[in-house]
């Protein structure tokens, strides 16, 4: 999901993703170790890859690893069991990738969501997955056994075009203070406005657009694309706020107080289980060679 609306996407680096190879183990662990307080060892690593559901993929960029994610594969969902950046390739957008090449693979038709657990401590991961779209819909108690803290389930679903635009229009509204409106345009540079049953077979000149003119176009094309990757921008000759159909996948409601989004990790996010409970559950069923029937996060 390239989100080239984006002043800052235009001139970040985008890491290569790729399945992970045991010749990635030295550098993902050493991503792991200087990220988590209690690390996964190798033998985790390997234990979890052996399942026939679960999958590792790599971040990388100049030859180097600077990422990488385990998730599992379920009959209707997706699962983020672990996942990190390295500090130094921190808040460029890396992280946010990984997430997004794995919501990319969410459908209607099969997985629809994408879930993951977070340590209720870890503020920064928490606003780093909502700003991915994740909302928080649970919780589970003592769910860390070295410390004891409570996890937050966080989820991601997937929406149909028309469900984003019309969560969209509700957060452009809520955050310019201006009605919005669905729009296509033509060949000529004209608009004229459209149903919503008619944005996929129409989607590529599909436009959001302000109801009205406003008094600050120019603060309001900035606050959207610093808030979101929005590809907001003006037309000269109305002096309306646009914003194209297709970058609204990629619209991120940041949460946080600063505004900034996709924002990296600035502490481990514990977006994995790693309790020896289920450890000790991940070997029970290597050991009947049962993939598929969870337990972990």
């Amino acid at each position: 999901m390239e989100m080239d609306g984006a002043k800052d996407a235009r001139k970040r680096p985008r890491a290569h993703q790729r399945w992970m190879i045991r010749h990635d183990m030295h550098e993902v662990l050493d991503i792991e170790n200087k990220s988590f307080e209690y690390p996964w060892q190798e033998e985790d690593f390997i234990r979890a890859l052996r399942q026939r559901n679960c999958i590792g993929m790599v971040a990388e960029l100049d030859d180097k690893v600077v990422g990488y994610m385990i998730y599992e594969l379920h009959k209707t969902r997706l699962h983020l069991l672990n996942m990190a950046v390295d500090p130094e390739y921190r808040r460029q957008g890396i992280g946010t990738d990984i997430v997004e090449k794995l919501a990319a693979k969410l459908s209607a038709q099969r997985r629809s969501s994408l879930g993951l657990k977070v340590c209720e401590s870890n503020l920064p991961a928490q606003q780093f997955f909502r700003t991915c779209g994740l909302k928080a819909v649970g919780t589970s108690r003592n769910f860390y056994e070295e410390s004891g803290e409570d996890a937050y389930n966080m989820r991601f679903r997937h929406l149909a075009p028309e469900q984003r635009v019309v969560q969209t229009i509700d957060r452009l509204e809520s955050v310019t203070g201006t009605q919005w409106e669905l729009v296509h345009k033509n060949g000529n540079g004209t608009y004229e406005p459209r149903e919503l049953q008619r944005i996929d077979s129409e989607h590529g000149g599909l436009v959001l657009r302000t109801r009205g003119v406003m008094k600050n176009p120019e603060n309001a094309c900035d606050s959207l694309n610093e808030l979101w990757h929005a590809g907001a921008y003006i037309d000269e000759s109305s002096a309306q706020v646009l914003v194209p159909v297709e970058t609204i996948s990629q619209v991120r409601m940041n949460s946080g107080k600063d505004g900034q989004l996709g924002q990296e990790f600035t502490a481990s996010h514990n977006a994995r289980s790693r309790s020896l409970a289920d450890r000790e559950r991940m070997r029970k069923r290597d050991a009947h060679d049962s993939p598929g029937q969870g337990g972990r996060g």
